[in-house]
């Protein structure tokens, strides 16, 4: 179903897009629309990845109830994966205030250097 709407963020912005999914403390990629114009990237369906440090994760990080996020916090050890990684708790969570006051998320090099995302989490009818 989503599909033709990846299509159609792919073709206005000329760049490849990704879906992910919550499973657990991870995101797991379910789609990926490649663009000729993007560098080309070693993720593919079915990988993993933190949620953290990659936009996507911080999107859906940012809605998750305050005690889902107190549980994910104390849960996962966040590791620098490049000089901007955010590892510290408390500026995390000023990070996803900010997430959810501007309506997404950006992935400023933390994941992997000179890679810069921006992600948004799909909400359901009721919000």
């Amino acid at each position: 179903m989503a599909r033709s709407y990846l299509m159609e963020i792919l073709l206005q912005t000329g760049q490849t897009v990704h879906m992910v999914i919550k499973e657990g403390f991870e995101g797991v990629y379910i789609e990926k629309l490649e663009s000729f114009r993007s560098l080309p990237m070693i993720l593919r369906t079915g990988m993993r990845a933190p949620l953290y440090c990659t936009a996507f994760g911080k999107s859906i990080l940012a809605y998750l109830s305050h005690e889902e996020l107190k549980k994910y916090i104390s849960s996962v050890a966040a590791k620098k994966k490049t000089p901007n990684t955010i590892t510290n708790g408390k500026v995390l969570k000023m990070e996803l205030q900010k997430v959810r006051k501007q309506g997404y998320a950006i992935d400023n090099e933390e994941n992997e250097q000179e890679v810069t995302c921006i992600g948004n989490l799909i909400l359901n009818h009721k919000g």
